[in-house]
């Protein structure tokens, strides 16, 4: 009686664990490091030709650098139609949360950038629709720095932990191309 009633279970858990548990992962080669993309929302919201990867609208990818939690991560983005994105340091993908870690919100309406105790700082820098950009994110110990093309627009301290995880968020309008990723180790630049 036992018998039939733990096999079920057995079944059912090995199921649940098989069908609910695996993002849709990607292998980013950058020179001698090997980036891990994963699709943290549905895998449609996730495409790669392995020349660019597209985000669509509401979806959400996590770019992670094993054993790096100290870094300059430099991204080529064109915002392809709608608004902007959000992209999250200091958090992870596991349970993620919008209202975790820093925020940077890149947006043709005016970027800002949200800091760890919620204070929402605004920037002055407008994103262009359709126009590639160079995101450069560089977090090194308490240090939090946002810069676009050669223009530093963001600066401050967090008494967050470092990850080894950057979350990009197209808005829910928004669709959003990355056509480039580089990833600097702090100790070598």
């Amino acid at each position: 009686m036992n018998a039939p009633r733990t096999i079920l279970l057995t079944t059912a858990a090995l199921l649940i664990g098989v069908a609910g548990c695996e993002y849709e992962t990607y292998e980013i080669v950058v020179d001698r490091y090997q980036v891990e993309g994963i699709a943290i929302s549905d895998w449609r919201d996730v495409e790669t030709d392995g020349r660019k990867i597209m985000i669509h609208p509401g979806g959400r990818f996590a770019i992670k650098v094993e054993d790096q939690t100290q870094y300059l991560t430099q991204l080529d983005v064109v915002i392809r139609s709608g608004s902007g994105a959000h992209f999250y340091t200091r958090t992870v993908p596991h349970d993620f949360s919008t209202e975790r870690g820093e925020m940077f919100e890149y947006a043709v309406d005016g970027s800002t950038f949200r800091q760890e105790n919620g204070r929402v700082v605004p920037l002055e820098f407008n994103a262009d629709e359709a126009t590639e950009e160079i995101i450069k994110l560089h977090i090194e110990a308490d240090l939090t720095e946002v810069s676009v093309g050669c223009n530093r627009i963001y600066q401050g301290r967090s008494t967050l932990e470092a990850t080894e995880y950057i979350i990009i968020e197209a808005k829910d309008d928004a669709e959003i191309e990355i056509v480039g990723v580089n990833v600097f180790d702090i100790d070598e630049i």
